[in-house]
């Protein structure tokens, strides 16, 4: 190792795990001195998942995991590593995440803190880091105590992103009255640094008894899904935060047309490009009509609703132009084919998911007839085979194709719709060529009836899966 040239050992080190350079570090003073000067420093990310410890260094896209354990516990390696790059890394993240929310109370309940038997407190912990580095911190599912809230407000001024989703901020009923004074605190402070640009807070459920009053008006991202606020917490959010981007909230019983109305009119900035509207506690809701102003009309990009708040959007659609927006999902199983026709008038309308059991085919091909179609997944009872023919004939720069009739007859002659997938994807790209990965962005995602579509013989430029985020 003494001999070895520099390139030579950061080859090395590069592919090495974090617990491994720890013990490369007592191998010789050289290793050690290259590793505290030419290593750790190109740490970027570090976390712990529910027991899996991973860490990512700068410049590289994936994630390298270090060890995994099916049972959340100890994280001393995590600890270890923190003494050592903490003061290196940008983005942290200590998360006791499940796949569903379903773990959590719902719709009002809290989550006890997980009983991992560590010897240092969150504070503890979060003090491993070099506060003016931290950009991001994820704690997701890490049941959160007010003073901890607090002592993350003083302490990590230059925070960009922020993840208390998952039941972080859910407390006791004991508790709420403190849990309130911190928040309020830790919106002021961070109101006041004025870099805070992300705030997701997912799936603490109810938290009517927080105040958004002095949510940062730097915010670009706020993700609220799953979270019942008060009525008039719209109205601050519209008021303050005037450069939003991208906003994921739920509407609730009591939300009024003039909280709504509070909430759009707010963003006259026309910064808004992705709007996520949904009804996360009850099953029947009728939306208040409320139009969007100009400026949001002309910057919104995408927008998603459930099953009740579609009748609010498609109104919405139907008042004005929307001349950038691109991409829609709407699920509805009441909407009916002329709700959906007036989207053909959308010029730039490239990526369309529709769940909506009673559309057939004459609500879909108007808007296939455009061609400017990439992306379409259609989910009804009635659509027929006419649909992906005209979507793959039509739409030549089309990546996904999913149709799927909700009912036990399928639909008819997916085989050569299949064949005609083969054509076209051989006119492309060749018969003989292969996708370099999985995401490769040439890629077609096709999927035909989705019981049968793992029994075909796809083309080698055809996938099923398409990845999570490919709307994004």
């Amino acid at each position: 190792m003494e001999n070895l040239p520099n390139e030579v050992l950061l080859r090395i080190y590069k592919y090495a795990d974090y617990m491994d350079l720890i013990s490369l570090e007592q191998v010789s003073r050289r290793c050690y001195e290259t590793i505290r000067s030419m290593v750790w420093p190109q740490v970027g990310r570090i976390g712990w998942h529910n027991g899996v410890l991973f860490g990512q260094y700068r410049g590289m896209r994936y994630y390298k995991k270090l060890t995994e354990s099916e049972e959340v516990g100890d994280p001393n390696k995590l600890i270890a590593i923190l003494k050592r790059v903490g003061s290196h890394v940008v983005a942290f993240e200590f998360n006791f995440v499940k796949d569903t929310a379903q773990d959590l109370d719902y719709p009002g309940g809290h989550r006890e803190r997980p009983k991992a038997q560590y010897e240092y407190s969150l504070p503890s912990m979060l003090s491993l880091l070099k506060p003016s580095y931290i950009v991001e911190l994820s704690l997701q599912g890490t049941p959160i105590q007010a003073k901890e809230l607090i002592f993350i407000a003083e302490t990590f001024t230059q925070l960009e992103a922020v993840d208390f989703s998952n039941g972080s901020l859910s407390c006791a009923a004991e508790d709420r009255q403190n849990m309130s004074e911190s928040f309020s605190i830790f919106l002021e402070k961070f109101s006041s640094y004025g870099r805070l640009e992300e705030l997701r807070m997912r799936f603490n459920f109810n938290l009517t008894y927080l105040n958004f009053e002095l949510i940062p008006p730097s915010l670009k991202k706020l993700n609220l899904s799953g979270c019942k606020l008060k009525s008039q917490d719209l109205s601050h959010i519209g008021q303050r935060c005037h450069q939003l981007e991208d906003l994921m909230i739920d509407i609730h019983d009591e939300v009024t047309r003039e909280d709504m109305v509070s909430l759009f009119d707010g963003m006259q900035s026309g910064h808004l490009r992705y709007l996520w509207l949904a009804h996360f506690y009850h099953f029947v809701f009728e939306m208040p009509s409320v139009d969007f102003s100009p400026a949001l009309r002309h910057s919104l990009n995408s927008i998603l609703g459930d099953w009740t708040t579609t009748p609010m959007i498609l109104r919405n659609l139907k008042s004005g132009d929307y001349p950038v927006l691109t991409f829609i999902n709407i699920s509805n199983d009441t909407i009916k084919d002329e709700a959906i026709i007036p989207l053909a008038k959308l010029p730039r309308l490239k990526n369309l998911r529709l769940r909506c059991e009673e559309i057939s085919d004459q609500a879909v091909i108007p808007i296939i007839s455009n061609g400017i179609l990439e992306n379409l997944s259609v989910w009804s009872r009635y659509i027929t085979d006419q649909v992906p023919r005209l979507a793959i004939e039509r739409c030549k720069r089309l990546k996904e194709l999913e149709i799927n009739r909700t009912t036990e007859t399928p639909v008819p002659n997916a085989e050569e719709i299949l064949e005609m997938v083969h054509h076209v994807m051989d006119t492309r790209y060749g018969p003989n060529e292969r996708p370099t990965c999985n995401y490769d962005p040439r890629l077609l995602c096709f999927c035909i009836n989705r019981d049968t579509f793992e029994c075909m013989n796809l083309h080698p430029w055809v996938v099923v899966h398409p990845p999570w985020d490919y709307y994004r």
